[in-house]
């Protein structure tokens, strides 16, 4: 598992990186596109934190 999680970070990470460099060559203003992505981070952050704790994976809490 360590090693999947790791795999799956550092593929994560880059489509991160990749989208933010293309932003800030598009709007070529990188306050907005730094305001912007912190407006998604705080978006995600309520998100996480408004779920009950347990295991998922993109679709959620499994359901009975």
């Amino acid at each position: 598992m360590k090693r999947l999680y790791a795999d799956l970070w550092a593929s994560e990470n880059g489509h991160y990186l990749t989208f933010i460099d293309l932003a800030r060559k598009l709007i070529r203003n990188n306050k907005a596109v730094d305001k912007r992505w912190d407006e998604f981070l705080d978006a995600e952050a309520r998100i996480l934190e408004s779920q009950p704790p347990g295991p998922r994976m993109h679709a959620g809490a499994p359901r009975d």
